[in-house]
């Protein structure tokens, strides 16, 4: 009997499908399920300050020079992150601690009091399992090495996903039936229309998502760590004449009117400058914005502006690349559907599994027949 193309090109993809599962499934499960952890990840490490005090936040310049007096073996940069909620605690980066040189990534966390400005914890990043959760989602604990395997792993899960698609391509005028879950009687049929239903419609949303974490794993991965700063050509002392923190970002939401400020990086000396990242309107990104101002740290005056509307077509795609892979470009629901969407891969991997023990135990039963 002639095999026909169709059924040959089919044998292919079903082998490869379950080459991907059975190899990546494991992987694809731990990045799905630490994922959804991680959409809430703020918001979970802020409940650990309820409400220390009640009152209006202090002054911008009170946290910077907090963190000066606190930390004068630490004359780097610092960066601030300024919540939404001005009652929540405020959260400063120290990028290049020696204590953790030998990371890529590892900065100081320091946890400020809103209104009191004092300091409410230190640790590094890595220690607390939050950010364990995150550098292993993002790296899978090995850093650069990591990063391009999670990257790898996301296309890996395109190739399943595209091969599932192909093996369940149905045929013309079976659209309406292929779209509908049918309860059937047996274990056997459950498991198969549990893990067709599971990948079908599943599909966009885990396809956005191994769209763009690969591409934040294998590209975009620097940006974690603060853009460099024009330089500003001064030999006076830092602080003689320096300008305020609230100086700095009134600078910068007159140079992006409408801005609300989300970053401040403090200059890292006299050659530095205040680095402002501004939530726009019409930038995806909102916890990590995309539009920022540079300002010279003794005149107020703007020395750079990057205003995320303006951006070309590549800036642009990359902009959403982190917003979608966590939800925040489409607010509450946004997040709320990526959560989901982390248990999809434990779904496919058990019914999945469980499918291919079924077949196994079906083939060695007629083999005992024969």
């Amino acid at each position: 009997m002639q095999v026909s193309s169709r059924t040959r090109a089919r044998a292919v993809w079903r082998r490869v499908h379950l080459a991907l599962g059975l190899t990546l499934g494991g992987f694809f499960v731990l990045l799905g399920l630490t994922g959804s952890l991680l959409v809430f990840y703020v918001e979970l490490d802020a409940w650990r300050y309820p409400a220390a005090q009640v009152g209006e936040r202090a002054p911008l310049e009170a946290f910077t020079q907090r963190l000066r007096a606190a930390f004068p073996e630490r004359p780097g940069p610092w960066r601030l992150e300024l919540p939404a909620d001005p009652q929540r605690p405020l959260t400063a980066r120290y990028y290049k601690p020696v204590e953790r040189q030998q990371r890529d990534f590892a900065p100081l966390l320091v946890t400020l009091d809103p209104v009191s400005a004092q300091v409410l914890r230190e640790r590094f990043w890595g220690d607390d399992l939050l950010t364990f959760v995150y550098d292993l989602h993002y790296s899978l604990l090995l850093e650069r090495p990591g990063r391009w395997t999670v990257g790898g792993l996301g296309l890996g899960l395109l190739c399943s996903l595209g091969s599932g698609l192909w093996l369940w391509w149905p045929r013309r005028g079976q659209w309406r039936r292929a779209f509908r879950v049918k309860p059937r009687s047996g274990a056997a049929r459950a498991v198969y229309d549990l893990h067709v239903a599971g990948g079908v419609y599943g599909l966009v949303l885990l396809g956005v998502l191994a769209v763009t974490g690969a591409v934040l794993a294998l590209h975009a991965w620097r940006r974690l760590r603060p853009a460099a700063a024009p330089p500003v050509l001064r030999t006076t002392p830092l602080a003689r004449g320096a300008i305020s923190a609230d100086a700095a970002v009134a600078a910068a939401q007159q140079a992006l009117p409408g801005g609300e400020p989300a970053w401040i990086e403090m200059p890292a000396d006299a050659q530095g400058a205040w680095r402002i990242s501004l939530r726009v309107p019409g930038d995806p990104g909102q916890r990590f914005p995309h539009s920022q101002v540079w300002v010279d740290p003794y005149t107020g005056t703007v020395l750079h502006l990057r205003d995320a509307r303006r951006d070309g077509a590549g800036d642009v795609f990359l902009n959403w690349m982190h917003p979608l892979h966590s939800g925040e470009a489409f607010g509450l629901g946004g997040r709320l559907l990526v959560l989901v969407s982390g248990f999809i891969p434990l779904l496919l991997a058990v019914t999945g599994y469980l499918r291919w023990r079924q077949k196994a135990h079906a083939r060695t039963g007629r083999k005992a027949r024969l």
